[in-house]
């Protein structure tokens, strides 16, 4: 095969040498985790103390604070229960102002699921009966 058909793709020289330098960082990666280092966290504790990074991820996380404090309900709503055309609804918005039948609803958290109560202990055996009948009754179970 001549050159010019090789020509424009990736020739097997650097694949093979591709392949060896990504095998030389798995095995780079795997000695420094024996010895209980871990080097993807140590350049990502390095990237984060730049003023850049450190600034662009301070903005991202009050971004998302500010999101979730407006999906999330605050603490002074309540479940409600409105009665909209005879129907029920619970909701934790405000129901409408000409819907009469608007009132909070106190929620109680619940223990969840039980376990189920312990088999009641068989009645021990009794005591009165004659030795001797005992005695048979071992005697017969055992097979003499």
């Amino acid at each position: 095969m001549s050159r010019a058909a090789q020509r424009g793709s990736l020739s097997l020289r650097w694949c093979a040498a591709l392949v060896a330098l990504f095998a030389l960082g798995a095995m780079a990666a795997l000695f420094a985790l024996r010895f209980q280092r871990d080097p993807l966290a140590e350049a990502g504790s390095q990237l984060m103390r730049r003023p850049a990074v450190a600034s662009a991820l301070g903005k991202v996380q009050r971004q998302s604070q500010q999101a979730m404090q407006q999906v999330l309900p605050t603490p002074e709503a309540a479940i409600r229960k409105c009665k909209i055309g005879g129907t029920t609804l619970y909701s934790n918005r405000q129901c409408r102002p000409h819907d009469p039948g608007s009132e909070a609803v106190d929620l109680q958290d619940s223990r969840g699921f039980e376990t189920s109560q312990p088999a009641p202990v068989a009645a021990p055996m009794r005591t009165d009966a004659s030795p001797d009948l005992r005695t048979r009754m071992i005697e017969r179970s055992i097979g003499n």
